[in-house]
């Protein structure tokens, strides 16, 4: 919950206009990692210019933030560049997305579709798609998850997957330790109870150039532009 109050507070100022990493949510990040406030600012950049504002929807929010925790617990921030930490954070909530597609898919609901903004254009996402364009092969966790555990990684909560070769598919695709696999995320409200003010962005915020053009080769492929549109 922690977590979620600062990038409410955060996705409010980008909103305005205003520098996210530079807000009192920013600084209670800062408090548990004091670089990791950086990269998430640029994490909420790219969800809402490509519709999933974290400001207006509910479901992206806890998604971001358990992500942004797995991070925190790797001491990520403190060991990588900025904008390697960013892709991190940005691949762990596309594999949640993708993991609500693939229930979806099957027939199932995704765990935190009642906690989803209806504006949210979640079909202008494509989670499988981004993933694979970045040298992400979801389907091999996806492949041998039970509905249990699929539903476990689309809430973020990756300490509560089942499977042995589930959990060391989703570790090895997202290049996280057993401490950030571990870590405690936030529990799924049985109701959409306290969700962010509607209406708050106007128009998309162009992502940081940075992002398009990391180091090493690093960058997030498919962002900074309409997602499924060609470069």
């Amino acid at each position: 919950m922690e977590t979620v109050r600062a990038i409410n507070s955060m996705a409010a100022a980008e909103a305005s206009g205003q520098d996210g990493s530079r807000t009192p949510g920013a600084v209670a990040l800062r408090r548990r990692d004091d670089k990791i406030h950086v990269p998430a600012a640029k994490a909420m950049s790219l969800l809402h210019s490509n519709e999933l504002a974290p400001s207006d929807d509910r479901a992206t929010q806890i998604r971001l933030a358990s992500a942004i925790d797995r991070q925190i617990a790797g001491n990520s921030a403190q060991t990588m560049p900025e904008s390697d930490v960013t892709r991190n954070i940005m691949l762990d909530v596309l594999m949640q997305e993708a993991a609500a597609r693939r229930i979806v898919a099957e027939g199932g609901k995704d765990p935190l579709g009642h906690l989803a903004s209806p504006e949210a254009n979640r079909e202008a996402l494509q989670p499988m798609g981004l993933l694979q364009r970045n040298g992400v092969n979801p389907g091999r966790a996806f492949n041998s998850a039970s509905m249990d555990d699929l539903s476990s990684i689309a809430a973020g909560k990756y300490d509560r997957i089942e499977n042995e070769h589930t959990k060391f598919a989703v570790a090895t695709i997202l290049r996280l330790d057993e401490r950030q696999m571990s870590t405690k995320t936030m529990d799924v409200p049985a109701q959409p109870v306290g969700r962010a003010q509607r209406g708050l962005l106007s128009k998309p915020l162009a992502p940081p150039s940075d992002l398009t053009r990391g180091p090493r080769d690093r960058a997030l492929l498919g962002f900074g532009q309409k997602v499924g549109a060609e470069r």
